[in-house]
């Protein structure tokens, strides 16, 4: 579950004919958060 206990998502890395490269950064929880909106239902 991504952000359990408010934990980072990892990076995602793929790896092929000896070679890694980073398919998605490191998401820290804070950035996730703060793209978050609070609807009004009023």
């Amino acid at each position: 579950m991504p952000y359990f206990l408010s934990h980072p998502i990892p990076a995602e890395v793929i790896a092929q004919n000896g070679q890694a490269e980073c398919i998605r950064p490191r998401l820290d929880p804070v950035t996730w958060l703060e793209a978050q909106v609070i609807p009004d239902l009023r």
